[in-house]
């Protein structure tokens, strides 16, 4: 099983991979650095990021495949899909 299109989105930098980023307790993915413009998906799981959000707190930036950070009190929504 394969999604071409994410494939081809990672291949051309248009999207970036996350599966080899670290988790945490929840399965969101911690981010070393966000970049705008561009997509994020799991290229190992065929998932799409759907947001993402700096915490307000640590500073720590954490992707997720919901929108759980999309109109979150403690993130800063930096991305949503």
């Amino acid at each position: 099983m394969s999604n071409l299109r994410m494939e081809k989105k990672v291949l051309s930098k248009e999207a970036i991979d996350l599966s080899g980023c670290e988790k945490n307790q929840d399965g969101d993915y911690l981010l070393k650095e966000f970049i705008d413009g561009k997509d994020y998906c799991d290229l190992k799981n065929f998932s799409w990021i759907w947001s993402i959000g700096e915490h307000l707190e640590t500073g720590k930036i954490f992707a997720s495949t919901s929108n759980k950070f999309y109109q979150n009190p403690l993130y800063k929504c930096l991305f949503l899909r």
